[in-house]
């Protein structure tokens, strides 16, 4: 990190790659297939709240988000009645989401908080989840979740600043500047 804050990115490359840090993907879709793998290993071993996929493109975490959900289904992980919002996102007890709008008024929700869906009422379309910052549970109203949730299991560059996590997988492609990386 030092070579890298520096400016020596090539330097911190090579460091990074010496030490298992960086693994090169020939396509796309396979690329990102192998980082939800590495992503669910670690959410086994370390827990899902520490663990967290990065991208610095909104198309690239969308997909992230659906192989990383797809994973999360088919290991049973997803249970209860569903939702499904206006934008047609489904949402279970089990998901992991993120809030992309600040409402200070309602439990202080600010664009970028993480955590799990606890309860979901598939009639009202509210969703009730344990933020990962503070393990408060926060009612959310159909209104909020159809405008301002997200799936949280990836996340952009941008709405993970200012938070750390044990452990971060990032994909990286030609888009990817400095200023990202940093």
């Amino acid at each position: 990190l030092h070579q890298l804050r520096a400016g020596n990115t090539e330097r911190a490359l090579f460091d990074y790659t010496e030490a298992g840090r960086v693994h090169v993907g020939h396509d796309r879709a396979n690329t990102m297939s192998d980082l939800v793998d590495v992503w669910w290993a670690d959410t086994r071993a370390h827990g899902i709240d520490g663990v967290r996929m990065l991208s610095g493109r909104r198309t690239d975490v969308d997909m992230l988000n659906q192989l990383a959900r797809s994973r999360m289904e088919s290991e049973g992980l997803l249970a209860g009645p569903a939702f499904e919002t206006r934008t047609g996102m489904r949402f279970q007890g089990g998901d992991r989401i993120v809030v992309r709008t600040n409402w200070y008024a309602h439990a202080d929700l600010r664009n970028g908080q993480t955590g799990t869906i606890t309860h979901v009422e598939s009639d009202s379309g509210q969703l009730t989840f344990r933020r990962d910052e503070d393990r408060v549970e926060v009612v959310l109203p159909r209104r909020y979740v159809d405008q301002s949730v997200d799936y949280g299991y990836a996340q952009t560059i941008h709405t993970a600043q200012c938070h750390t996590y044990d452990r971060v997988h990032l994909y990286v492609d030609q888009a990817m500047t400095a200023e990202h990386g940093y």
